[in-house]
């Protein structure tokens, strides 16, 4: 090619004894030379190929193959052989790259996709895929040490393709669990050869479980943004392990159960053929997070699993700031959110947090341009406090006002009454699901709403 004549030209490829461009016969498109990624000069003709793609709008990049997957004997860099530099190449890649954004589009953030890197990779705007896995269900069971080891290790967005990508066969149960597991990772990306991972290509009762589940992926965003600010932030991991919670040993080598943030305890199903599964749920008090059935902690439950559902459960206590699903991450409009209160009465105290920002900047938390939410609750006998309130941080865009659906789950009954700032208001009680509903308008200042 044009590219490859001119990059050959000008000494930027990694070169072999005689010091000519390293040709590798059999990489994985044909032949090829591999860029001298630690050659300053040759790293940056590399990343001027991409500005005029980035000036179109191109916002993201799959920076595959960066082991590099075909690494022979004898190849040589400026900065030493490939043997001593192997398990750098991905790494230096991918500094390169954020790089180039600071110092050539500093206002914009970039997503980059890898599935190789080194410690400290996760400085530079990376997520890691774990490879090409196999579509079988022992690969659907090995994404779950994968993604949360490499969390604990502070690779906070790992994660796999959804659905499998090499070999197997077509299987809609295995497909539509491992999708389901997807919604509660760190990144939802289906992805496979051979077998399409697109929905429109299952069966109708396949499509409306996977189309349930990518609007419920949409609801939660803003509780899995505030996750991100809070990992940028204190380091804390997306998803973990349960030992991460809790001191135990027991739990130490348990990988098929994991948090979700702080709030949600995810429990894949892994098996095919499985409509129900053991959970050992940790201490504590956990409600379902579909129906809002009640269980104490500390103990080992069956959780019930049709094909359609995923055993969540959410921890009494916790606060879900949610919104209305829509296609598209651009489309998503904070104008109206929804706060989910999970109620018991054995939790006297509580507390959450909700982060937004414009989506942009990559210096929001730096410069202060962010709002970051404060909600607590107290609980007496007789009377639910509620108070909600935020930082008025600014940032591009962001609604003056906002429309706000408060919803208190798992009361035990009817409330005499709803007071927003000591005003009485309407509200809606909703028996079957033990559920009260109260809508009000947030500006700047706080608001405090008690259920009596």
């Amino acid at each position: 090619s044009e590219n490859y004549h001119e990059a050959d030209s000008l000494g930027f490829f990694a070169t072999d004894s005689a010091n000519n461009s390293f040709l590798i016969d059999d990489f994985w498109f044909g032949p090829a030379s591999i860029i001298d990624i630690f050659d300053a000069k040759a790293a940056d003709w590399f990343m001027q190929k991409h500005k005029p793609l980035i000036d179109q709008g191109i916002a993201g990049w799959w920076s595959d193959l960066g082991e590099p997957e075909k690494h022979p004997a004898g190849i040589k860099y400026k900065a030493g052989s490939g043997k001593n530099l192997n398990n750098l190449y991905g790494h230096t890649w991918a500094k390169t790259t954020s790089s180039f954004y600071r110092k050539n589009y500093p206002n914009q953030r970039v997503f980059n996709l890898i599935r190789s890197g080194y410690a400290g990779t996760q400085r530079y705007s990376t997520f890691p895929r774990s490879g090409d896995v196999k579509r079988s269900w022992a690969g659907l069971k090995a994404q779950l040490p994968i993604m949360l080891t490499m969390s604990m290790s502070g690779i906070p967005y790992m994660h796999s393709d959804v659905g499998g990508y090499a070999e197997g066969v077509f299987n809609e149960e295995l497909y539509t669990r491992w999708v389901q597991l997807g919604v509660f990772s760190p990144i939802f990306r289906p992805h496979g050869d051979k077998h399409p991972t697109e929905p429109i290509y299952y069966s109708e009762e396949t499509r409306k479980i996977v189309r349930n589940l990518l609007n419920l992926r949409y609801e939660l965003i803003p509780y899995i943004y505030t996750m991100a600010y809070q990992q940028t932030l204190h380091g804390k991991p997306l998803v973990r392990p349960l030992m991460y919670e809790q001191d135990d040993d027991y739990l130490l080598d348990k990988y098929d159960l994991y948090y979700f943030g702080d709030n949600l305890l995810v429990a894949p199903i892994l098996e095919a053929g499985a409509n129900s599964r053991r959970v050992d749920l940790p201490i504590g008090t956990w409600l379902d997070f579909f129906t809002g059935e009640e269980y104490y902690g500390g103990r080992t439950i069956e959780a019930g699993a049709p094909i359609s559902k995923i055993p969540v459960f959410v921890k009494a206590g916790s606060f879900i700031p949610t919104i209305k699903a829509q296609t598209s991450l651009p489309l998503i409009q904070t104008d109206n959110l929804t706060i989910t209160y999970y109620y018991h009465n054995d939790v006297t105290k509580a507390s959450g947090e909700l982060y937004l920002d414009d989506g942009k900047s990559p210096d929001a938390i730096k410069k202060g341009n962010y709002q970051l939410f404060s909600f607590s609750a107290q609980n007496s006998d007789k009377e639910l406090s509620i108070d909600i309130s935020h930082n008025d941080g600014v940032y591009l865009l962001r609604p003056g006002r906002r429309e706000i659906e408060l919803l208190v789950k798992n009361l035990p009954g009817r409330p005499e009454n709803v007071r927003v700032d000591g005003k009485g208001v309407e509200f809606r009680y909703v028996p079957k699901d033990k559920q009260v509903q109260v809508k009000f308008t947030m500006g700047s200042a706080p608001v405090n709403i008690k259920i009596k």
